[in-house]
């Protein structure tokens, strides 16, 4: 049982080796859109109408009128 465990420790300690990183991937900003900052809700159970205001807020922006 012993040899076992020390052929499985050594085959995951070797096959670690081998692998190799991901090459890097590199994003580019297609369009740049306008936001409101990220507003703390706290502990209140109020997600949806922070991000239904948030939602409003930016829809005004990306039409152009003032806030």
């Amino acid at each position: 049982m012993k040899l076992v465990s020390n052929l499985l420790l050594a085959a995951i300690c070797l096959s670690s080796s081998i692998v190799t990183a991901q090459q890097k991937i590199h994003f580019e900003s297609i369009a740049e859109v306008e936001t409101t900052p990220v507003k703390s809700q706290g502990r209140t159970g109020t997600c949806w109408a922070y991000s239904t205001v948030s939602f409003i807020e930016s829809e005004i922006i990306r039409m152009g009128a003032p806030l």
